[in-house]
Order: C-alpha cells, then structure tokens, then sequence
C-alpha cells in the first residue's frame, strides 16, 4: 500500500529549537551558541514563560523554560483560538504526550517520548475521526503492532516487529481485498520454500481445469464463490491488483482443440467472484 499513514505536522516539534525564533515574553528570548536560551543583554539561562501573541493580544504559542531549556509545557494555537499543538519537555527534551489537532478542533496525532526518544504508542486520525494509523515503539524503534486504516475504517496494512524485526506484514486495498506483497504471504507470514511448497499442493494447482466445457469447467464453479473458497482451493494468488487476483502456473485447457493456458484471473464483486478470465 501503500500504507495510508500521513505525514503529521513534525515541523511543529523543531520550532522552539531552531537557532534565531524568538519569543515574546516581557523581553524577547534569544538562543546562544551553548543552546540555551537568554534574555538579551542577560548573562543568566532564562527561566520562565514565553509567550508569543498576535496584535489583537491572541496566543500564538506559549512556553516554559528552566534554567535555558524548555521544560514544561509548550503550546501553538490556530488564529482562530482553537490549541494547533501541544508538547512535554523535560530538560531539553520532549517527555510523555505530544499532541496535534485539526484546526477544527479534532484530535490528529498523539505522539509519546520518553527523555527525547519515541517510546510507546504514536496513534494518528483522519479529519473525520477514524483513526488513520497506530505505531508503538520501545527505545526508540518499532515494536509489537503497527496498524492503518483507510478514511473509512477498513484495514489498510497491519506490520508486526519483534526485537527489531519486521516479521508480519499484510496489506489491503480500499475495498477491504488482501494485497500480495514481495516476500510475504497473504496472512502475513514470511513467504518461505517450505510455503510455495504447500501452495503448489493444492488441490486448484494440481487439477486439470476445463476452459469452455467439461465437468471441470473452471469459470461455472467458481463464479459467484465468496473469496476465501478461492484461497482456500488455489492457495495465494500470484498477484493482486484492486478486485482482480491473478493465479499462474494452472492448467487449463481446451477441449475443442487441446489448447492449455496457465493463467486465471478472478475477478471479485463484494467479496465474491464475478468474472473470469483464461489467458
């Protein structure tokens, strides 16, 4: 997928780190070369709250030093009064929640450190209330289950890590349809030899299937069968693309001139097959 996960506002979390942003408290504050930050003219590490404000006297951003580092709460606000973000520093660095919101007010991301690092869960939501992704993190890297969802609420992609590896991956389309991925299969598991073994067993590997008639006319017997009988009878298909899966290696053949093809597109209609093709 094409997984759905968006890209959250991160520009937000760098704005009161950068060299030369000012804030607006009763004195401007200015970060020096030691990345601290100071009142100009002051030879001691401000400590306080920042407030940055528009000229009708409305809060822009608002935060709290200690000692020259932000520590404490930091907020943004929408020009229209609505909280656009809001963060936990700890000396320095960003500790606990970090939240994001539509300028509508709606939650849009919830982000969690610890001392500087991400460290638990980071969920994200579409404008419409719908989560859009969950993620989870120990020290800093991936762990335990990811997940994402498409503007509707159907699954988009589920990742599993485990020590620092990625060992399940699963995709869907938008219309809730398994995606083939490299190297995975449809459940999620590695696709192995042993696997493509297993696969080629099959009873819908192993037959002979009839193209126009016959008793073994594959296009009657499985129009209409719901997806999982075609799993189940063909194993996972070779591709996948939106509603159509496209199995190859099969046999098939012509009974009026012994023609054999080999490949077999299923093509799906609410979750059941509607159309088949024989190339």
């Amino acid at each position: 997928m094409g997984t759905v996960k968006r890209i959250f506002p991160i520009l937000l979390l760098l704005l009161l780190s950068q060299s030369g942003l000012r804030a607006q408290t009763n004195a401007t504050l200015e970060q020096r070369p030691d990345g601290l930050w100071y009142v100009p003219g002051k030879k001691q590490p401000y400590t306080g709250t920042a407030r940055k404000t528009h000229l009708d006297g409305t809060k822009i951003s608002e935060a709290s030093y200690r000692a020259g580092q932000q520590h404490g709460l930091t907020r943004f606000w929408y020009n229209n009064g609505k909280l656009r973000s809001s963060f936990n520093y700890i000396g320095g660095q960003l500790d606990g929640n970090s939240t994001y919101y539509y300028r509508n007010g709606n939650l849009q991301n919830l982000t969690t450190h610890r001392v500087g690092v991400l460290h638990g869960p980071t969920i994200d939501w579409w404008p419409e209330g719908n989560k859009s992704f969950e993620e989870n993190y120990l020290n800093g890297f991936p762990e335990g289950k990811w997940l994402s969802w498409w503007p509707s609420g159907k699954p988009a992609s589920e990742k599993v890590y485990r020590n620092r590896r990625l060992v399940a991956h699963r995709e869907w389309t938008k219309d809730g349809m398994p995606t083939t991925l490299p190297g995975w299969n449809l459940d999620g598991t590695f696709k192995t030899a042993a696997t493509n073994r297993q696969r080629m067993k099959l009873v819908g590997r192993r037959m002979l299937w009839n193209r126009i008639s016959g008793p073994n006319r594959i296009d009657l017997i499985y129009r209409d069968k719901p997806l999982r009988t075609i799993r189940t009878v063909f194993g996972d298909p070779d591709k996948t693309d939106d509603d159509r899966w496209t199995y190859k290696g099969l046999r098939v053949q012509d009974p009026t001139n012994g023609r054999m093809y080999d490949t077999v597109i299923f093509g799906f209609k609410k979750g059941k097959v509607d159309e088949i093709w024989i190339e």
